[in-house]
């Protein structure tokens, strides 16, 4: 009999989420996944499964596009702007940065994709995902160029000092203000 516990106690973090990489490594195996009455696949998301019985929270697109990218992607642009809370963003995808080796690979629908080998100053966590920090976010969204009023509202909103725990950073420390302004 197999013992799904420890991939259960491991997916927990996740909202129940786990990639099938980490099913494999649990000691479960593709035909036992397959026959699960408590495992589902998520649709649209290629090798991402979730027990049924966790509840999806508010980042679980975010999360799951993470899961998906076994922990190399990170949350940016508008959707982590979002995280954040430095704009009135809501996108229908995930706006994730991956490394430049994934340029090749079958990316899903819901996540809409750019490539770029990050610092690892530009990254923090977030919840359980590993997400921009709020200086990139910013840089990246104003350099996207697509939303000139949201771009603005989040160097506002983050540049502000009288927002809890002061600002996030300067304005001066951005690269991209000058297209912003221009």
């Amino acid at each position: 009999m197999l013992d799904w516990d420890p991939l259960r106690e491991f997916a927990a973090t996740q909202e129940g989420l786990f990639h099938l990489h980490d099913a494999w490594e649990h000691g479960i195996s593709d035909k036992a996944l397959s026959g699960s009455r408590f495992v589902e696949r998520v649709e649209g998301f290629r090798s991402v499964y979730r027990f049924k019985h966790f509840p999806s929270g508010r980042w679980h697109l975010y999360l799951t596009a993470f899961v998906w990218s076994r922990g190399e992607g990170v949350i940016s642009h508008g959707s982590a702007l979002e995280v954040w809370g430095l704009s009135d963003w809501v996108s229908h995808h995930a706006e994730m940065t991956l490394p430049l080796r994934w340029k090749k690979r079958k990316i899903p629908s819901k996540v809409l994709a750019f490539f770029e080998n990050l610092p690892d100053n530009d990254v923090q966590w977030a919840e359980q995902f590993r997400v921009t920090a709020a200086r990139r976010s910013v840089d990246d969204f104003i350099a996207w160029g697509i939303r000139p009023d949201l771009a603005l509202q989040a160097v506002d909103e983050a540049t502000r000092r009288g927002r809890p725990g002061g600002a996030l950073f300067h304005r001066k420390d951005l690269r991209n203000l000058r297209i912003l302004l221009s």
